[in-house]
């Protein structure tokens, strides 16, 4: 017994000293045993001293109002616990800081910043050489607190996180109203409630626009604050360009112009505002008709309008014998909106020989999908296009139909032979 106990002591010594969190178990063995109890209070003391904030227990009882449930988290500019507050019942999250430490939480909350991306400030109080702010707790899912949990379990659908990222950028630009900046946005400052609803938290190094700001997390700080030269919107522009590109791995070409446009290291080309930067992302997922389809359709257009003609030129030219001149010659080179600037639809050579040749050149799964080329003479009409492009068929489809339509049947061609000979024998 006496071996068991005295290897806990050690265990728990050992905890207090690096300022970790102590079990409940732990906690009621510091509050039996007075060895540990004395070295918990000489920790507390250097804790204190060092800056990171008390080094408060579970179920201990402070500011007279509340109880501590848990230690969220801790670093070298304080430390942030789960708590309940007594008299209401409500739990809360209490963020510990040096009371020199740079804080414009008590600015956000003076501010008034509501929003439900915003973590909300409820209101700050003093505990000796600290100050202690009271905030909103925000409740994670089992797995996933904040969107570096998120990151780390791998790749996020693009869907999904654009939704989150959106919402990212409602929080910043409510803060941005307010005219104050974060400055320290990274994944493990997004909080996501319930792990969906992103909740931009920990404006510890937030400032006003125009301000020269020197820290931040390296990888997120845009060149200028690396600088500590005066900064505006555009730096925490710079940081969410960077957490987007995590949030899409696979962004395409539209959305990478986005990104590359936010993180742009010269300021005066950089994104200047939350709005543009979420107006870009909207534009660049719009639904666009795929240009293979486009091609297609054009293509058909163009025969079917081509075999009409013939069809016209033919009744007027009651004489047998050659096909020649029928079909008009057509050139048709058609840009296709919103596509690559190297994506053309060309729609070429339809000839006047026995041959209607729909070349449709245009990038990628055009250049696998849509090479068609339908061969046949023109005697017969096609029917109107609005007949031709209405039976749901592919483009090759309907070319390979309206072209042996317009193919002349056997048994014409040797009735028309027959009219012929008895004509030569009158």
């Amino acid at each position: 017994m006496e071996t068991t106990s005295a290897a806990q002591c050690e265990a728990v010594q050992v905890r207090l000293e690096l300022g970790e969190r102590l079990s409940s178990e732990e906690a009621a063995h510091v509050s039996a045993c007075r060895e540990c109890r004395s070295a918990a209070e000489i920790s507390r003391a250097l804790h204190e001293v060092l800056g990171s904030g008390p080094a408060w227990t579970n179920g201990e009882r402070v500011l007279d109002q509340y109880e501590i449930v848990d230690q969220l988290g801790r670093g070298g500019q304080g430390a942030v616990y789960k708590a309940r507050d007594l008299e209401t019942g409500l739990i809360v999250a209490l963020k510990v800081v040096a009371q020199g430490a740079h804080s414009v939480d008590e600015v956000l909350h003076a501010a008034g910043i509501t929003h439900p991306n915003v973590c909300r400030i409820n209101h700050t109080k003093s505990a000796g050489p600290f100050r202690v702010i009271v905030m909103e707790y925000v409740r994670g899912s089992a797995d996933v607190g904040t969107l570096r949990d998120l990151l780390a379990r791998g790749q996020v659908p693009t869907k999904e996180g654009l939704e989150i990222f959106r919402g990212i950028c409602a929080g910043v630009r409510a803060a941005h109203e307010r005219d104050v900046l974060h400055l320290d946005l990274k994944p493990g400052n997004i909080l996501l409630r319930d792990g969906k609803v992103p909740v931009v938290a920990d404006f510890g190094l937030a400032t006003v626009s125009g301000s020269g700001m020197r820290g931040g997390t390296p990888g997120y700080m845009a060149p200028e604050q690396e600088r500590s030269e005066p900064v505006d919107r555009r730096a925490d522009v710079f940081a969410l360009g960077i957490i987007l590109s995590e949030l899409v791995t696979n962004p395409g070409r539209r959305l990478q112009s986005v990104i590359d446009r936010a993180t742009c290291a010269t300021i005066e080309e950089r994104l200047s505002s939350v709005d543009d930067l979420v107006r870009l992302i909207d534009s660049s997922q719009r639904s666009r008709i795929p240009v293979a389809i486009v091609a297609g359709v054009v293509a058909v257009v163009v025969v079917a309008a081509s075999l009409a003609a013939a069809r016209t030129t033919h009744q007027t030219q009651p004489s047998a014998g050659s096909n020649a001149g029928l079909l008009p010659s057509a050139l048709v080179e058609s840009k296709i909106e919103d596509a690559p600037s190297d994506s053309t639809v060309h729609v070429a050579n339809v000839s006047v020989d026995a041959s209607v040749a729909v070349l449709v050149d245009a990038s990628g799964a055009v250049n696998k999908a849509n090479r068609v080329e339908a061969l046949g003479r023109g005697q017969r009409g096609a029917r109107s296009v609005r007949d031709v492009t209405d039976q749901g068929m592919s483009a090759p489809r309907l070319l390979r139909r309206e072209l042996r339509r317009c193919k002349p049947s056997s048994s014409s061609a040797r009735q028309s032979g027959a009219t012929s000979k008895s004509r030569a024998r009158s």
